[in-house]
């Protein structure tokens, strides 16, 4: 057994005996700054700020081979790429969305790295080994998150791609399927503090009929005139606005096949104003952001994009660093 203090605040233990080369050791590291390790950092392109690390590992050895099991954990570690894009270009997002994605709720990153050295394992040397080993650990790390939603990384690279939320055609409520989804990103949320959710409504053409119906109601009870159409006759139209105002009420507002042909007609000729599609867009993401909140999920993990057109409607989904308090207050 062996026990020492590395720099000022950090501790190692070592306990273990490898008799005749065979054996187990188990090995940790406890508070170890890493802002000393900064020029070692920098020569890779990266910037130590800040943190400190916990190294936990057990090492196997058996006739020659060596198996170690390593959980390295990160505390408060700030760090600033200086490597030209070299994080995006291999893990496919910012350098601050994969803190985001890899810090739980206390602000620690938790990375397992078991790493395998057999006869030959040394030609290809200990520190390629290592940094593989860091590197599949980090990418293991940054799906698990995305893998919870059912969510895949684009292919070719790129940042976490999630699917829109799907909503029925012309309604701002969340369907069965949504409030599954919206779920799944409040559990994402809560495991992840560091993140924060854009919701951007979504709105298309299958929208245009109900709101196309929407107006004419309110024109049958406000007594406007209805749009031209082929055919449409002073006691057709009559029936028609009749009909939409017993509807609008609850009622059922029956109208006979010709009419109802009639009343089809002038859904379609009816022009609805971009506005109206918008409208309809906004009210979505705020659903979606009330039913997050009302689920416990806090006002700052969520914000609200405008809406935009689309081929399906929907509320669009994108993740991104949770801003720093300057940052949230120029928002």
């Amino acid at each position: 057994a062996i026990d020492g203090l590395i720099q000022n605040t950090g501790t190692f233990k070592m306990r273990g005996s490898l008799p005749d080369g065979s054996g187990d050791l188990k090995f940790d590291l406890e508070n170890i700054d890493m802002v000393s390790y900064d020029s070692f950092a920098r020569q890779a392109g990266w910037r130590l700020d800040s943190g400190k690390t916990t190294l936990r590992s057990i090492i196997e050895a058996r006739n020659g081979s060596y198996k170690t099991r390593n959980e390295l954990v990160l505390h408060n570690l700030g760090v600033t790429p200086d490597d030209g894009g070299g994080f995006s270009a291999t893990f496919g997002m910012s350098l601050d969305l994969a803190l985001a994605l890899l810090r739980d709720p206390s602000g620690d990153i938790a990375l397992s790295m078991p790493v395998d050295i057999g006869e030959k394992g040394s030609s290809v040397g200990i520190g390629s080994l290592i940094l593989s080993a860091l590197r599949n650990a980090i990418v293991g790390a940054l799906t698990s998150p995305i893998k919870m939603l059912g969510a895949l990384m684009p292919k070719g690279g790129g940042p976490p791609s999630f699917d829109p939320i799907e909503f029925d055609a012309g309604s701002s409520a969340p369907n069965e399927q949504a409030e599954e989804r919206l779920a799944s990103l409040k559990e994402l949320l809560s495991k992840r503090p560091s993140l924060q959710l854009s919701l951007s409504g979504q709105w298309s053409e299958e929208d245009r009929r109900t709101l196309a119906l929407a107006i004419l109601q309110q024109k049958a009870a406000s007594e406007e005139p209805f749009p031209e159409i082929e055919g449409g006759g002073f006691f057709s139209k009559r029936r028609v606005a009749a009909a939409l105002i017993n509807r609008a009420a609850g009622e059922e507002g029956v109208l006979e096949p010709e009419d109802e042909q009639q009343l089809e007609k002038y859904i379609e000729a009816q022009q609805v104003p971009t506005d109206r599609f918008q409208a309809l867009g906004d009210s979505r993401s705020e659903s979606a952001r009330s039913m997050l909140l009302d689920s416990g999920v806090g006002a700052d993990s969520v914000s609200v994009e405008p809406s935009s057109s689309a081929e399906k409607p929907g509320v669009a989904l994108a993740l991104r660093p949770k801003p720093s308090g300057d940052e949230a207050e120029a928002e």
